[in-house]
């Protein structure tokens, strides 16, 4: 016990330099694209109970769903808002399956060095709005 406290003492006199602040200190890229990869994950999520709880309030009350019609239909605003939020969910849904993939493939050791990491990085990104941008127009037809 009491080496352990002269220990602490001599551990607590020593100069240490101190670590640099977090706005000086940038992140890689890949630890960028990992946060996002988790926070798309979280918006995800709360996006799917919010989805089901839409679907069983209009199971509820289905008169929300023609309130919702009229809403969307007279309102400039509302139309092209909620065309923009339908499109940015799409893109967090892409981001984070394609992520995901690039996660799976690191996990089999492929794509492993700084160069793919980076290479693979900027590759999800483009695709992610690519086929954002394949879904929204071919397949929804709200542009």
């Amino acid at each position: 016990m009491r080496f352990r406290v002269f220990y602490y003492i001599k551990l607590m006199s020593k100069v240490r330099p101190l670590s640099p602040h977090l706005q000086v200190y940038k992140l890689p890229m890949s630890a960028v694209l990992s946060i996002t990869h988790r926070f798309t994950g979280i918006l995800l999520f709360i996006g799917l109970l919010l989805l089901a709880w839409t679907f069983i309030a209009c199971a509820i009350y289905p008169e929300l769903i023609h309130k919702a019609y009229l809403f969307f239909s007279t309102s400039y605003f509302a139309l092209y808002g909620f065309k923009l939020f339908i499109f940015v969910c799409l893109n967090v849904l892409c981001y984070h399956y394609l992520n995901g993939v690039r996660h799976i493939l690191w996990d089999f050791g492929l794509g492993l060095t700084k160069s793919a990491v980076k290479i693979s990085g900027i590759v999800v990104l483009v695709l992610s709005l690519l086929f954002s941008f394949i879904v929204y127009n071919v397949f929804l037809n709200l542009w």
